[in-house]
């Protein structure tokens, strides 16, 4: 009696751990795949149908792309302006669109005045283009993404240090 107790029991055990694999791989009738080499997903049906469908792959400097106000209020200069990050072929570059004055005068404009170097976990180099007493420098600058709506550009030139905090435009 024992031993059939034993027979039946393993019995059990070893349908219920050889079914459950097979339950699994035909439960499911649709697999996904998908390519990291490229921006392609397959889907495979039961039905040995091949469907590719294209899918949009996000910039990585998507967080950075849109507009941005910066404020300054300082001896030298009081006033404001309007940046426009975007792609331009390959590079991302920032131009200024709208400048303020400090009576809140505008005037549109359209100086380039960023190009973005690298960027990689929020963190970036970039060269910041100003132009001061009728000189243009082209100066190294360094990037963080603190959140979605707020980016800190900081620079040192010739022991002259500022950092700027753009904030998102909605």
């Amino acid at each position: 009696m024992k031993s059939l107790k034993l027979i039946s029991l393993s019995a059990i055990i070893i349908l219920i751990l050889g079914g459950i694999p097979h339950l699994i791989a035909y439960g499911d009738l649709t697999d996904n795949v998908i390519n990291t080499e490229g921006d392609i997903i397959e889907e495979v049906s039961s039905s040995d149908t091949v469907e590719v469908l294209k899918v949009e792959q996000s910039s990585p400097y998507a967080p950075l792309l849109g507009k941005w106000k910066v404020s300054w209020d300082s001896e030298e200069i009081k006033g404001s302006a309007i940046y426009q990050i975007k792609e331009v072929g390959e590079t991302i570059k920032g131009f200024s669109v709208k400048l303020f004055d400090e009576h809140e005068q505008s005037m549109n404009d359209n100086t380039h005045v960023f190009t973005l170097k690298s960027f990689k976990d929020k963190k970036g180099k970039g060269i910041y283009k100003l132009d001061y007493e009728g000189e243009g420098y082209e100066i190294p600058c360094k990037i963080e993404l603190i959140t979605p709506n707020q980016l800190k550009v900081s620079y040192d030139y010739y022991g002259y240090a500022d950092t700027e905090i753009w904030n998102r435009v909605k």
